[in-house]
C-alpha cells in the first residue's frame, strides 16, 4: 500500500492551512476553471501573473500587507505554487514560459468543485461546449485535443446527472424522515426553501427548458458519425502521436475511436436519463402533494375522521402491535363480504345509451370536479382566473383562506409547461396554526 505522501508533495497542503488560505483557494479555483477553458489546459506564465493580479486590484482592501503590489503579490502566489506541487512550468516553441496544473493538483481541484454541495450545476456549459468542439472541429494536426476535450466534458455533464438524479431520490426519501413527515411548517420549507434552492433553481428547471441536451444532441451524433466514416482520420492521427504519446499506433487508435464512442452512446441515452430524472421529479411533487393533502384533511367527512383518526392512534406506543391496517378502495358501511352464487351471462348492454336524469348529471359531474380538484390543469384554469387582465398578483391576498391551493400554486410553478410564475417574498403570514412564506403570482410571458 502506497503512503499518500508518495504521491502528494509533503508540503501540498501548506498553501490552504496558512493565514492567505482564502486568497489561495480562490486563485487556485480561478486558475482550475481557466484552465478548463484552454483546449491544451495550460496558459502562459503572463495570463496567469495578469489573472493573479486582477484578482487582487478588486480584493485590495482585504490586504494588511500594502508593501507588496497586486502584481508583485500574484507573483509570489505562482512562485509559491510551484514550490509546493500544484503547478509546473515549461518552455513552449514560441519560447513562451507556460504554466500548467500538476496531475495531483488538477485532480485535487477537480474533486473540490464536484463534491462542492451548494455549486450550480451548469448544464448548458458542458454542452455547448462539446458541440463546439465539433463543429469547429478541423484537420489543423490537433484533433486528438478536440476529441480529447470533448469526452471530458461529456463525462463531467453526465456525472453532474447523475449527481442531480441522486439529489432528488434523497429529497424523496426526506419526505418521510420522522423529523419531517407530521410538521407542516418542516414540509412547506422543504418545498419552498430548500429543494426549490438546490435543486429546482440550480438544476431542473433549466435542464428541462431552455438548456436542454436536445438542442446540440443531434448535431453532437451527426459531427462524431462523420469523423468514424472517415476511413484516413484516426489513422493519420494515430500515426502522428506515436512520436510523441509513447504508444504504439493500435493502442492509440481504440483509444480514439473509444472516446469517440464513449461521448456518441452518451448522447443516444441522454433522453433515457431525462426521462428518470423528470419522473423523480414528480414522484416527489405528488409524494409531497399526497403527505400535505393527508395533514390538510381535517374534514368531518369520513375521510378526514379517518385521517384524524389514524393520527391519533400513530401517537400511541406500539399501536402497531394491536392494530393492523389494509389499503382498501372501498369504503362502505356493510360488510364486504357477499355470499357466492351463480354466475349468469346476461345480455350486453355496450353501445347502449345510458339514461341519467338531471339530478344524476349534476352529482357525477361533481364527483369528477372534487377527485380531480388538485390537478395541475385544475390549477392553472384557477391561477388564469386569479390573474384575468392582471400581470401579478400577491398570494396571500387571493389564496390565504386556502391551504392546499396555496401549496400547490406554489409546487407547479416549476413544473414543466406551467402558465405562469411565482417570486417568493421576504414576508411571512399566518393561517390559523400555520406560517407560510408569501409569494407573487405572475404570468408568464
Amino acid at each position: 500500500m502506497k503512503n499518500i505522501f508518495e504521491v502528494v508533495p509533503a508540503n501540498f497542503f501548506s498553501v490552504l492551512s496558512g493565514e492567505n488560505r482564502d486568497e489561495y483557494s480562490d486563485c487556485l479555483l480561478l486558475l482550475y476553471k481557466q484552465v478548463n477553458e484552454e483546449l491544451e489546459h495550460t496558459l502562459t506564465k503572463h495570463q496567469v501573473i495578469s489573472m493573479f493580479e486582477n484578482y487582487f486590484l478588486e480584493k485590495a482592501n482585504l490586504f494588511e500587507d500594502k508593501k507588496q503590489t497586486s502584481r508583485e503579490r500574484a507573483r509570489a502566489f505562482l512562485s509559491r505554487f510551484e514550490n509546493t506541487g500544484w503547478l509546473s512550468g515549461d518552455i513552449n516553441l514560441n519560447y513562451q514560459g507556460i504554466i500548467s496544473l500538476s496531475d495531483i493538483g488538477y485532480a485535487f481541484l477537480e474533486f473540490i468543485t464536484n463534491f462542492k454541495q451548494d455549486s450550480e450545476l451548469s448544464y448548458s456549459r458542458n454542452v455547448y461546449t462539446i458541440y463546439k468542439l465539433f463543429e469547429n472541429f478541423t484537420y489543423d494536426g490537433r484533433e486528438e485535443l478536440s476529441i480529447d476535450s470533448a469526452y471530458h466534458q461529456t463525462k463531467e455533464f453526465f456525472s453532474q446527472l447523475k449527481q442531480l438524479n441522486t439529489s432528488i431520490k434523497k429529497y424523496i426519501q426526506k419526505i418521510l424522515d420522522d423529523g419531517i413527515k407530521d410538521d407542516l411548517n418542516q414540509l412547506f420549507l422543504l418545498l419552498a426553501d430548500e429543494y426549490q434552492l438546490n435543486v429546482v433553481d440550480k438544476a431542473y428547471y433549466h435542464l428541462m427548458t431552455n438548456d436542454h441536451p436536445n438542442k446540440y444532441k443531434g448535431k453532437i451524433i451527426d459531427a462524431i458519425n462523420r469523423i468514424l466514416d472517415d476511413e484516413y482520420l484516426l489513422d493519420e492521427i494515430a500515426e502522428r502521436l506515436m512520436d510523441t504519446a509513447k504508444k504504439d499506433y493500435i493502442e492509440i487508435h481504440e483509444e480514439l475511436y473509444e472516446k469517440l464512442v464513449y461521448i456518441k452512446e452518451q448522447f443516444e441515452s441522454v433522453d433515457i436519463i431525462l426521462k428518470e430524472i423528470n419522473d423523480k421529479n414528480k414522484r416527489f411533487i405528488s409524494s409531497a402533494i399526497n403527505r400535505i393533502s393527508f395533514l390538510l384533511n381535517e374534514t368531518a367527512d369520513i375521510e378526514g375522521s379517518i385521517n384524524v383518526l389514524i393520527r391519533k392512534i400513530s401517537q400511541i406506543d406500539d399501536y402497531s402491535e394491536t392494530l393492523f391496517l389494509s389499503q382498501v378502495k372501498l369504503i362502505d358501511q356493510y360488510s364486504l363480504a357477499t355470499p357466492r352464487r351463480k354466475k349468469i351471462l346476461g345480455e350486453s348492454n355496450i353501445g347502449m345509451q345510458l339514461e341519467l336524469t338531471e339530478h344524476e348529471k349534476r352529482e357525477f359531474q361533481e364527483t369528477l370536479m372534487q377527485s380531480s380538484q388538485f390537478s395541475q390543469a385544475n390549477i392553472e384554469k384557477f391561477v388564469s382566473r386569479l390573474l384575468e387582465e392582471k400581470y401579478e398578483v400577491c398570494a396571500s391576498e387571493c389564496v390565504l383562506d386556502n391551504k392546499a391551493y396555496y401549496v400547490l400554486i406554489y409546487i407547479y410553478a416549476f413544473s414543466y409547461g406551467a402558465n405562469y410564475t411565482i417570486e417568493v417574498l421576504d414576508k411571512e403570514v399566518y393561517q390559523q396554526d400555520t406560517i407560510f412564506r408569501d409569494y407573487v403570482i405572475r404570468r408568464k410571458l
